[in-house]
């Protein structure tokens, strides 16, 4: 009896330790999204960033090379682009978006490259 209570308390511990983490993640992402609004880039691209550091997907990628783009950090946002269209998530017009990113960074061909790919 005492060894199947510790197994439960260890297994609920970590469970809400996960959804925790996941929660915080989404806050995080939410206060970016909110200073973006409020027009503080660079403290919403320092989140966002550290937000996909903590835990890497799509959305925060999006976001970021979004964000990117509208600071006209031009060669932080191919960078990010190129995360974006690397998860199967991606659509067709990420890959545009990859490709200008790519065109004004003058790096067409190589983008080009690997869209082939990924493709």
């Amino acid at each position: 009896m005492k060894k199947t209570l510790t197994i439960l308390s260890i297994t609920a511990g970590l469970l809400f330790g996960l959804s925790a983490t996941t929660l915080a993640q989404k806050s995080r992402v939410r206060y970016a999204d909110k200073q973006m609004e409020l027009m503080n880039f660079q403290l919403a691209l320092d989140t966002y960033e550290a937000a996909y550091a903590k835990k890497p997907n799509y959305e925060t990628a999006l976001k970021t090379a979004q964000a990117y783009e509208r600071v006209r950090n031009y060669d932080k946002a191919y960078e990010w682009w190129g995360n974006v269209v690397s998860y199967e998530e991606s659509t067709e017009e990420d890959f545009m978006s990859y490709l200008a990113a790519a065109q004004r960074v003058d790096k067409l061909e190589e983008a080009g490259g690997q869209v082939e790919g990924l493709m």
